[in-house]
């Protein structure tokens, strides 16, 4: 993702709140990915800025579902900026995002 105009500080770098945003949605879909029907509700974020990224860099963003129970699903996010010609990976943002996801269901597999 490019970092643009519209996700930046007054200081000129990425938001704290876009990096929130982000470990919010994208530990989201780690817990849907793992077949969960939805995706349940918030109960705990945290986030922990290492590096500001600044515009037209680009960030590379993963999500992990670290673990799925019957109760809590509990995720990692982590923003990394690509530098130095897109060879090297920056960590800029670690996050990590807990969800209620009692009484979801869980999507049938294919076979």
């Amino acid at each position: 993702m490019p970092v643009e105009h519209s996700h930046l500080n007054l200081t000129g770098t990425l938001h704290g709140g876009v990096s929130a945003t982000l470990v919010d949605i994208v530990g989201s879909l780690a817990i849907a990915a793992a077949g969960l029907e939805s995706t349940g509700v918030s109960t705990d974020i945290q986030v922990s800025y290492l590096a500001a990224p600044k515009p037209g860099e680009q960030l590379v963003i993963r999500g992990f579902a670290e673990k799925v129970g019957k109760t809590l699903a509990f995720t990692r996010v982590e923003i990394a900026t690509l530098r130095d010609g897109h060879d090297h990976e920056t960590l800029a943002v670690r996050g990590s995002h807990t969800k209620f996801v009692r009484g979801i269901q869980r999507m049938p597999v294919e076979e």
